[in-house]
């Protein structure tokens, strides 16, 4: 009997192999089809989240502070991985008057939580040198060779003093933009020079610090909600590059 049946059975499959097979091949190619879109909006969102974070850096927040000093409360905070920062030490003037342009130098942290980096050249290690921010000088509008010299003028002493002092800087390297692209960019140096310039020419006396997330945390904004609470302080969050 069950001889008779698994005969039956391969005799009904032999007549029927047109219409299993392409039944089959339906059923394969939409799993694929499926498949392939999964594949596809993941890879997509990762490439979305690496654009975003070459060009928006992956820090999460940012403080600008009047206090060179690291915020405890930041520094320590369970959520928040490692910091990096950009002293703001002067202004460049232009005609007695300031401009947006700021002075000043950021640590090995600041340039690579923020992904800065170079079109060409190189950063600062003498403290005549000077690595531009690409939309800052064209701002300056001196030209754009690596090598040649960039002529500022900033203010000497204490806030209240109107002297300025003109400075000279070769120029090592110039980075790509960050100044006009960045929430807060406009809070970063454009002209970042050596530590040791930008302590010499402070007069200013600001920071900027930037902090990248464990990366465990996916919801950066409640993060970021519960830390302007924690701390009090008016901190800047990377909208493009947090996701």
């Amino acid at each position: 009997m069950n001889t008779e049946f698994i005969s039956y059975c391969i005799k009904s499959v032999k007549r029927r192999w047109k219409s299993i097979f392409k039944t089959a091949l339906s059923v394969f190619l939409a799993f694929s089809f499926v498949a392939g879109i999964m594949l596809f909006k993941t890879n997509m969102y990762e490439y979305q989240i690496q654009s975003a974070k070459h060009k928006f850096g992956s820090w999460i927040v940012m403080l600008y502070d009047s206090n060179l000093e690291e915020n405890k409360e930041l520094k320590n905070h369970p959520y928040l991985n490692e910091s990096g920062k950009a002293s703001v030490d002067n202004y460049v003037f232009e005609n007695d008057n300031q401009t947006d342009i700021k002075v000043g130098y950021m640590t090995d942290e600041f340039l690579r939580i923020g992904n800065i980096s170079l079109q060409c050249g190189r950063m600062p290690e003498k403290d005549d040198e000077a690595a531009i921010e690409w939309d800052s000088l064209i701002k300056l509008n001196q030209g754009t060779q690596i090598g040649q010299e960039i002529h500022i003028e900033v203010r000497e002493g204490s806030s209240q003093t109107t002297e300025t002092i003109e400075k000279t800087y070769k120029l090592t390297g110039i980075l790509n933009n960050y100044t006009n692209v960045w929430n807060g960019g406009e809070y970063i140096p454009g002209i970042v020079v050596t530590e040791g310039e930008g302590e010499a020419v402070n007069r200013i006396g600001k920071a900027a610090y930037i902090y990248s997330s464990n990366n465990y945390i996916n919801n950066y904004r409640d993060i970021y909600d519960g830390l302007v609470k924690k701390t009090h302080k008016e901190l800047i969050y990377n909208s493009e590059g947090s996701f």
